[in-house]
């Protein structure tokens, strides 16, 4: 027993000191980076996360700020089109701008499942597996950068940002307010995130074993 606390100590130890790590890291690519317009974009993105979502939380049934609402997130989540192409049209890709802005994207929906668990309590448990999926995957890409395992964005996980804000706009909307579609759609959206986080685990599987088998060599 004790030597499993002192196996546990000692992870959770490192993991500390990872995301302490990268924290520092982050905050001298701020510094170094924060200026370009667009990470300005992404950082924007960042501040006006939780705009939608404390607009929803306060008047979660009043029709005016539904909309108000799904209009900020749908700005909000196309924006990432605009600083991605801002970013390869400028030469202004930067470590920042990669390490931002999917934290930016899973934020965004993260944030937004809160309001909705309100409004929607018959979707709790498929809520609660997306919002435990997006957790998993942004672990298992936090582990696998500090194991030395390169793990690329899968064709499945941009997929899954794109249902997601597509269900969480339709479920802003008063005009499908607790209609059946909304089950429908926010059910697709569970399974497209168990596919991604399925995805990303094949993934790291196959590169961490292969990392495994070039440091044994």
């Amino acid at each position: 027993m004790s030597v499993l606390i002192i196996r546990i100590g000692g992870y959770l130890n490192k993991l500390v000191t990872d995301i302490a790590g990268d924290w520092l890291n982050l905050m001298a690519q701020f510094k170094k980076d924060g200026s370009k317009l667009s990470n300005r974009i992404t950082e924007a993105r960042l501040i006006s996360c939780p705009i939608p979502m404390i607009i929803i939380l306060i008047w979660p049934f009043d029709v005016f700020t539904r909309w108000a609402s799904c209009c900020l997130f749908l700005v909000i989540a196309i924006t990432d089109i605009l600083d991605g192409w801002v970013a390869r049209e400028y030469n202004m890709v930067t470590d920042l701008g990669k390490a931002l802005d999917p934290c930016v994207d899973k934020v965004l929906v993260l944030m937004m499942l809160i309001p909705l668990w309100t409004i929607y309590p018959t979707m709790h448990y498929l809520m609660l597996i997306t919002f435990f999926s997006e957790l998993m995957v942004s672990f298992m890409v936090f582990r696998a950068k500090h194991n030395g395992v390169k793990v690329a964005a899968s064709a499945f996980g941009k997929f899954r940002m794109v249902v997601q804000c597509i269900v969480i706009v339709l479920l802003l909307m008063p005009i499908w307010a607790n209609s059946d579609w909304c089950y429908v759609a926010m059910l697709a959206s569970t399974v497209v995130s168990l596919l991604s986080l399925i995805s990303y685990g094949v993934i790291f599987y196959r590169e961490y074993v292969a990392n495994q088998i070039e440091s044994q060599d």
